[in-house]
């Protein structure tokens, strides 16, 4: 999962003011919390793209759901997780500074103009060009208030064609799951449709055309936009109702999850791409592990004794207010007068609605109720979703007869290649591994 349960932990996205290009770049600072500095990085791209880095906490690629741009600042809220950045833009243009808030914490930021160039992109060559050989429908669908904007790929000239939805991983992301100047679904969505299958791709809550959903927002939620999107594909002349499915990555794939065994009418087979299938506790715990030891560290034991802790918490405790009292008396045990600054932030975020559900979730509950025929990939070298604790539990608790589980040597959590584990996504300049693209769409067509 992309998501992190730290002081920074937001995925978003941003809609400009008319001055957007005042502050179009990258800018770079850092959080004094406590003894510690946190770096943080805001790239601004254009009028709908800009994200937040947090280098330290290997937190990249952060998109932003809103934000306020005057001639005068910026003031950015991550909704999900409580936090907000308010900054006031320098006579000469060279400094954003103000406040980051989580919660009730506050803290001082200021970052300073690095470069033109927000994306920093290297070449991206597997990113679709137009010409394209397909028909692309931009179209929306809705459900409960909310409406979801995407694109449908058909290839042209066809009837009763297999589909799929894509459903992306964690935060609010657009179509395209783009990421550091990778476009993994838009990739995923060429590739199939060029193969003769139908593919859905739309934009989360909050991103692009797709409406704004509520900070009280789950992955249980977003399951229901998913299944929306199954229903509109059921509404297309050209797609055979009986041919739809679903593939989702990260996130998106424990919700192709979801949807299986909570729709076996509907979705004929799934495809889960580094789906998480232990529970959310368990997996964020292995993940902190994981990531440590990219960098050549260990996760301590009191580290890991103060995480099951508060995870524990998280899972026993319903009452808000209660929960708060606990985590703030787990994390403060130890902390210097410095470091006390910055609880505050720490509890919002592990109070927040999405990460309370996914600590407490356990895919187990829908993984043993799936029928219908699934395809689970997995990276050797995922430090997000851990190849070998995954692959192993989805195997064990898969009770049908069509799983097809591969975990693919050297691939990372976006199934790049790479020769040990990393999540350093934007310096490698595949988006995705085409072994992985010609054994999905080979894999769908013998549906």
């Amino acid at each position: 999962m992309c998501r992190k349960t730290i002081l920074i932990a937001a995925l978003a996205c941003i809609a400009f003011a008319a001055n957007a290009h005042l502050l179009t770049g990258k800018w770079r600072g850092s959080l004094a919390v406590g003894q510690q500095k946190l770096a943080l990085v805001l790239r601004i791209a254009d009028e709908q793209t800009a994200w937040l880095d947090s280098p330290d906490q290997n937190a990249f690629d952060m998109p932003c759901d809103s934000v306020l741009l005057t001639d005068s600042g910026a003031y950015v809220q991550l909704r999900r997780l409580a936090v907000a950045i308010n900054v006031t833009l320098s006579a000469d243009g060279k400094t954003l500074e103000g406040t980051f808030q989580q919660g009730l914490g506050r803290l001082p930021i200021k970052l300073d103009f690095v470069d033109g160039n927000p994306l920093l992109v290297q070449n991206r060559p597997q990113t679709p060009k137009e010409p394209f050989p397909y028909e692309a429908r931009e179209v929306t669908f809705a459900h409960h208030g909310i409406t979801l904007a995407g694109t449908l790929t058909l290839p042209q000239g066809k009837n009763g064609l297999h589909a799929v939805v894509l459903v992306s991983g964690s935060g609010a992301q657009n179509r395209d799951e783009e990421m550091f100047g990778h476009r993994p679904f838009a990739v995923i969505a060429d590739y199939l449709t060029r193969q003769g299958i139908a593919v859905l791709r739309y934009d989360d809550r909050g991103v692009g055309g797709s409406s704004v959903g509520s900070n009280d927002d789950t992955t249980a939620d977003f399951a229901q936009d998913a299944i929306a999107a199954v229903r509109y594909l059921q509404t297309v002349p050209e797609i055979s109702k009986k041919k739809i499915g679903v593939i989702g990555h990260s996130e998106g794939g424990m919700i192709a999850q979801m949807l299986a065994a909570d729709y076996p009418k509907e979705v004929k087979y799934i495809v889960s791409i580094a789906g998480p299938a232990v529970k959310g506790s368990e997996l964020l715990l292995q993940q902190a592990s994981d990531l440590a030891a990219e960098n050549g560290a260990a996760l301590s034991e009191a580290d890991r004794t103060k995480s099951q802790r508060i995870y524990a918490a998280i899972d026993s405790i319903d009452d808000t207010a209660s929960l708060r009292s606990r985590l703030t008396e787990i994390i403060q045990e130890g902390a210097t007068p410095q470091q006390m600054a910055a609880i505050n932030s720490q509890v919002a975020a592990l109070t927040a609605p999405w990460l309370r559900y996914f600590v407490r979730y356990n895919p187990a509950d829908h993984i043993q109720q799936i029928r219908c025929p699934m395809f689970a990939i997995f990276g050797e070298n995922d430090v997000q979703v851990s190849a070998q604790v995954n692959a192993a539990a989805l195997q064990s608790l898969y009770n049908g007869k069509n799983l097809h589980l591969v975990v693919y040597p050297q691939r990372n959590h976006l199934m790049q290649q790479c020769d040990r584990p990393t999540t350093k996504y934007g310096s490698i300049e595949q988006t995705i591994d085409p072994v992985v693209l010609i054994d999905l769409a080979a894999w769908i067509s013998k549906r």
